[in-house]
């Protein structure tokens, strides 16, 4: 192609035919320019392209991570949901004067009972890899960014691992009214074939217990605690679960 226009070119200077030259090479210069426009607006349609495709990519392995975190924080929500139960039935128990029950054991052993939240953090280290502003959605890109790093970063620091102060540690010494019932041996399995022997918890000291006034205090300060984390988890799930709809419309957009 270049030697047949450069042919051309040739002809006309033989010809003596300057304007025909100029008009032709004027023509060349612009078609040129034109071959070089298309090259770039294809090669940035190929590049916004790889971008979008790569924008999909990072928001269904955010909201993945988003499912399964959310696993976890349901979890989380119900075992906090279930000690409230077990505290106010403890405390309830010594308050009214109630008669023995073997349930009181179990109670007790669970009185301490606390979360860890173990959010999956793959997708939103990618986005954080690739920069940020590769979601083009700058509100939903917030959402992300406030999700990961307020509220899921607010549920790793109350919970068991990680928290001082809100966790229920001043309930472990009140294991001293429990004991092993040695007469009472079972056997539960751990593999195919294998099982180990254990034994059944029971109450030791029943006055006593029943007279702790200082345990029902600090059974009514565990179930105060575990409504202020279930809160913070009821409002977590729910957050998590507008934005898995809020990427999936995004994504529809994006694919269309």
């Amino acid at each position: 192609m270049i030697k047949f226009f450069r042919k051309i070119r040739q002809n006309l200077l033989l010809e003596g035919n300057t304007g025909k030259y100029l008009k032709y090479a004027i023509g060349e210069i612009v078609l040129v320019v034109i071959g070089i426009l298309v090259a770039l607006q294809l090669n940035n349609w190929n590049e916004d392209r790889k971008t979008k495709i790569l924008e999909i990519e990072i928001y269904k392995e955010i909201k993945d991570d988003i499912m399964v975190s959310l696993e976890d924080l349901e979890r989380g929500h119900s075992r906090y949901d279930k000690g409230i139960v077990n505290n106010a039935r403890l405390r309830d128990h010594i308050i009214n004067e109630l008669p023995f029950d073997d349930s009181i054991a179990r109670d007790l052993i669970l009185a301490d009972d606390d979360d860890q939240f173990f959010p999956k953090m793959s997708g939103f280290e990618a986005l954080k890899s690739a920069g940020l502003e590769t979601l083009s959605n700058d509100t939903l890109r917030q959402k992300i960014a406030n999700l990961y790093e307020l509220s899921f970063v607010r549920i790793i620091g109350m919970g068991r691992d990680k928290s001082p102060s809100r966790n229920f540690q001043f309930l472990k010494p009140y294991q001293k009214y429990l004991k092993l019932d040695k007469n009472n041996k079972k056997y539960r399995n751990y593999g195919e074939e294998d099982s180990v022997v254990y034994y059944k918890t029971i109450i030791k000291n029943y006055e006593s217990l029943m007279k702790d006034d200082q345990l029902v205090k600090d059974l009514q300060e565990a179930i105060f605690l575990r409504i202020f984390k279930l809160r913070n988890y009821t409002s977590v799930i729910d957050k998590s679960n507008e934005l898995i709809l809020e990427i999936d419309e995004e994504v529809k957009r994006l694919e269309n």
